[in-house]
């Protein structure tokens, strides 16, 4: 009996003594959108989760774009229709993208959306004037229209929360 009690002993102080060292320690990160510059053009990267043993070196290891400051931008025009009529939905918007510093600045704005409640972020460079360069203290007038088929996935609702300018990794 004794002998028994000494080796559970053991090893409750042994399975104790490896959680103390962060033994199968695993924390969930958000790795942030992301840009990459590519012989096409630039590919922009939605923010995800990930799974890292907890002693992982994030900040030095994974490497993420910038986010410019001094960038602002003035809603021009905005119209999301969620039934055109078509079995569509409709977005359409015009934004000018300010750049107010001293350089210029290369990459893409990132837009943060709110579709029934749900937040994203979204690229629309694609389909539009992209304003992925902006010289120094200028601005870039972004325009974009797009219909899309209904799908699953449509929003009664979609509202323009933000715009970030990313600079590639």
């Amino acid at each position: 009996m004794k002998n028994k009690t000494a080796v559970l002993y053991f090893i409750l102080i042994f399975l104790f003594s490896q959680c103390a060292q962060n033994y199968g320690c695993v924390e969930r990160v958000t790795i942030q959108d992301n840009v990459s510059k590519t012989e096409s053009g630039f590919e922009f990267e939605p923010s995800y989760w990930i799974d890292l043993p907890c002693d992982y070196d994030v900040e030095n290891k994974i490497k993420t774009s910038k986010v410019v400051n001094n960038f602002t931008y003035q809603l021009v025009r905005y119209n999301y229709t969620p039934n055109t009529g078509n079995n569509s939905s409709k977005l359409e918007f015009e934004v000018i993208l300010e750049n107010n510093n001293n350089f210029e600045i290369e990459g893409l704005p990132i837009f943060i959306m709110s579709g029934d409640g749900i937040e994203f972020s979204a690229n629309y460079h694609v389909n539009s004037s992209s304003c992925s360069s902006i010289s120094a203290n200028s601005t870039c007038t972004f325009t974009y229209e797009k219909e899309t088929p209904f799908t699953e996935e449509s929003f009664s609702t979609l509202e323009l929360v933000g715009i970030k300018f990313l600079l590639p990794k």
